[in-house]
């Protein structure tokens, strides 16, 4: 009698399970229309970044001890330089003339506005008359002494619509594929599994190693899930030395990813150890 007690109320849990279960299945979600997805993309941060304005965005400092930011506004973007010891703080330089002077270089479709300028980086030299801007990947060594000059030292810009906004930078860590020294005048980088230094006054570039190949490579960003084309070291405070490493991943199995998307994924494959593999 107990033994089919306990078998009665075995099955009767299992009965309302399956009672639970198929509620539960006959149940139909709420059907969102048109106005509900216009209501919730009111909130989407390009909607309401832009009710903020003002703040010190990214602070970046320069050799010389002074730094710039940010500030954005409703009006725009505007670079604002800051002198700590003097207490001055004023635009950075003129942006009218220095996107005019990009715009003349950067080649059909990437025309710059002065009020939305992409900058990812820049230095002053000459007395801030000479402005060394970064658009991603992409150099200008600007003279904005008289009417505004500008020469491209760096990779030629990339076309507009390739990259968002036309001047983010690749790699996802928003600095860009190159690591500049703490002086700002030298930029360290990866070309064909070696390590290259790049002047950023005059674009002139250094080999520093010869012996990297593929999967065997220099200063290599790739830490399992997080991988990019980023340069991985670190520069001497002197900004005369490098530290890195040769990253030898010749011997490590593939891992396959392929995301969800709108349209036809692309498979995604990339160098990634497993536990207890001999490397």
């Amino acid at each position: 009698m107990f033994a089919s007690k306990r078998f009665s109320t075995a099955c009767g849990l299992v009965l309302l399970g399956g009672v639970v279960s198929s509620a539960a299945f006959g149940q139909q979600g709420r059907q969102f229309t048109a106005a509900d997805y216009a209501a919730a993309e009111k909130f989407m941060n390009y909607n309401v970044g832009g009710l903020v304005e003002h703040g010190v965005e990214r602070p970046t400092w320069l050799a010389d001890g002074r730094f710039w930011f940010r500030d954005r506004s409703a009006a725009g973007t505007t670079f604002v330089l800051v002198d700590p010891v003097k207490g001055t703080k004023g635009a950075a330089f003129d942006q009218v003339k220095l996107a005019a002077a990009i715009s003349a270089v950067a080649g059909q479709g990437n025309a710059m506005d002065a009020q939305k300028l992409t900058l990812t980086d820049f230095t002053l030299a000459d007395g801030d008359k000479t402005v060394v801007a970064s658009i991603g990947d992409a150099k200008f060594n600007c003279d904005l002494s008289g009417a505004g000059k500008c020469t491209s030292v760096g990779r030629p810009m990339r076309q507009r619509g390739a990259d968002a906004a036309g001047g983010r930078p690749a790699g996802g860590r928003g600095r860009g594929s190159q690591e500049t020294s703490p002086d700002k005048r030298k930029a360290a980088f990866i070309r064909d599994n070696n390590l290259w230094v790049r002047e950023v006054a005059t674009g002139t570039e250094t080999q520093l190693t010869t012996d990297g190949v593929k999967d065997y490579g220099y200063a290599t960003d790739n830490a399992g899930w997080t991988h990019s084309d980023n340069a991985i070291l670190v520069w001497s405070p002197d900004s005369k030395k490098i530290a890195t490493f040769q990253q030898d991943q010749r011997k490590t199995g593939e891992m396959y990813l392929v995301p969800v998307t709108n349209s036809h994924p692309a498979m995604k494959a990339w160098k990634y150890p497993l536990v207890g593999m001999r490397m």
